[in-house]
């Protein structure tokens, strides 16, 4: 496993030592598996993207209603397998579980978990092919 960790975002994840770390400068981090060479479809990948809320105040509740229904504009086929309250570090948060197609029209399993800390949200993604879906972030801190 490898660390990651970037303290203007906050964060600290381990990932797989055999998958890629892909830095966007607006605060979003992915981590992508090795495409497997016989697989039509995309590889596993993790994504964290962490936005600065200090300008407004926003609830779990607004962001988990948001974030449903961006999904749902975005997938028309989505199926909402499971969404639930959790927390992360102590943190109150959101867990939805579903299935999306991609753009290849194959689908996808995916779960995202979602916090808010220190005028912070935090949005954690993870997707894969549902016959290998195996989660594979073994730490997260924020």
């Amino acid at each position: 496993m490898l660390t990651y960790e970037d303290d203007r975002l906050g964060i600290i994840i381990q990932y797989p030592s055999n998958w890629e770390k892909i830095l966007d400068l607006d605060g979003f981090v992915t981590f992508i598996a090795l495409k497997e060479s016989d697989s039509s479809t995309y590889p596993a990948g993790i994504g964290l993207r962490v936005e600065e809320l200090s300008s407004r105040s926003v609830s779990l509740e607004e962001i988990t209603r948001v974030q449903i229904e961006n999904l749902t504009q975005n997938y028309p086929d989505l199926d909402l397998v499971e969404s639930s309250a959790t927390t992360i570090e102590g943190n109150p948060a959101h867990k939805i579980e579903f299935t999306p197609t991609d753009d290849k029209e194959e689908k996808r399993k995916a779960m995202q978990i979602w916090t808010l800390k220190d005028d912070k949200a935090y949005l954690f993604t993870y997707k894969a092919d549902p016959k290998n879906i195996q989660l594979t972030c073994r730490r997260f801190k924020i």
